[in-house]
């Protein structure tokens, strides 16, 4: 996403491999979903119960094959486009851990005044997620959020921040850390304080960074013994 020709117009979308990796998802999840359905179908007037009990699971994967595929919807679709003295942004709704607006809209690179960024962090049954959120400071003092940055994705907003201020003449303000508020288990009403609420101290801020990187350690550890204990079954 390195921009060498500052005139020159570019398109910044997601990696390659962002989109293209949840395109495979969505098709192994999609093919999970069509054989339990068939299968729970074809074996329903024989086994009813272990029928209803498939048709559930193909249920339940048919809802988080929906949930996929809305977020490949998102990774396709996201652009942010910078021609001559304007950037029109092109950004869905679910562009952070907390719902937005759709974005359509149009800007001059003259009423960029900074690029903003922090860290967001929502701690929700015994775990903390962080996010690295960016927005872009406008000249008439209002803000336009771009999106967050978090585990498991490639940092487009990121990117995305340093091209925008590169071209804007802008520079990139850290404001620090906040707490968001989680929601139903960061699920549903996910909230943050406004751009201009105070940050955390920064005791606190290096506290929710090690509550995260502790909170992934113990997913990675949870993982292997999975996989651990999966191949020694197949062994013995």
């Amino acid at each position: 996403m390195t921009v060498t020709n500052m005139q020159a117009p570019v398109e910044l979308r997601r990696s390659a491999g962002d989109r293209y990796g949840i395109l495979a998802i969505l098709a192994l999840m999609g093919l999970v979903f069509a054989a339990l359905a068939l299968l729970g179908l074809a074996i329903a007037a024989e086994s009813p119960g272990l029928a209803v009990f498939l048709l559930a699971m193909a249920a339940f994967i048919g809802a988080m094959t929906a949930l996929v595929a809305n977020e490949a919807r998102v990774r396709w679709g996201t652009r942010i486009t910078i021609d001559g003295d304007s950037v029109r942004l092109k950004l869905p709704g679910r562009r952070s851990l907390v719902p937005q607006a759709p974005l359509d809209r149009e800007v001059p690179l003259a009423a960029i005044q900074a690029v903003d960024t922090r860290l967001e962090a929502f701690r929700a049954a015994g775990n903390t997620v962080l996010q690295r959120a960016y927005a872009l400071a406008l000249d008439d003092g209002s803000r336009i959020v771009l999106g967050g940055d978090r585990r498991m994705v490639s940092p487009f907003y990121t990117q995305a921040a340093e091209v925008l201020a590169a071209r804007a003449g802008a520079p990139v303000r850290d404001l620090g850390t906040v707490d968001g508020t989680p929601g139903l288990l960061m699920f549903w009403g996910q909230t943050v304080p406004g751009w201009d609420a105070e940050p955390l101290a920064p005791a606190q801020a290096e506290t929710r960074v090690r509550q995260e990187r502790r909170a992934w350690q113990l997913v990675s550890i949870v993982v292997f013994v999975f996989l651990l204990v999966r191949l020694l079954v197949a062994l013995f």
